[in-house]
């Protein structure tokens, strides 16, 4: 429902009002199941990306860097999931093998 929201919002030429749009897509898809089901995560990764897309968008067209920097700390705290994801299922994989 955001992401039809958020296009309707771009192609309106509300960039803010549609990098919001984009982040509550984003939030809907977080929770323990995201990285257990392949189609949430699929669907999470592109949400993700194009809400920094439009983070850039806005930037170049403002001069602001402040979407620059909330693209950069929202790629950042997805990739902390993903890697302490990788070191819990690393243990556990030890833990198989041992």
């Amino acid at each position: 429902m955001w992401g039809l929201y958020a296009r309707w919002l771009k192609s309106e030429g509300d960039l803010t009002m549609c990098s919001e749009a984009l982040l509550k897509q984003v939030r809907s898809y977080q929770g323990s199941d995201l990285w257990k089901e392949r189609d949430r995560f699929k669907r999470f990764s592109y949400a993700s990306l194009e809400l920094c897309k439009v983070y850039m968008e806005i930037s170049s067209s403002s001069g602001s860097r402040r979407e620059l920097f909330d693209a950069e700390m929202h790629l950042k705290n997805v990739l902390k999931q993903v890697k302490y994801l990788i070191i819990r299922y690393l243990g556990h994989l030890q833990l198989v093998l041992h």
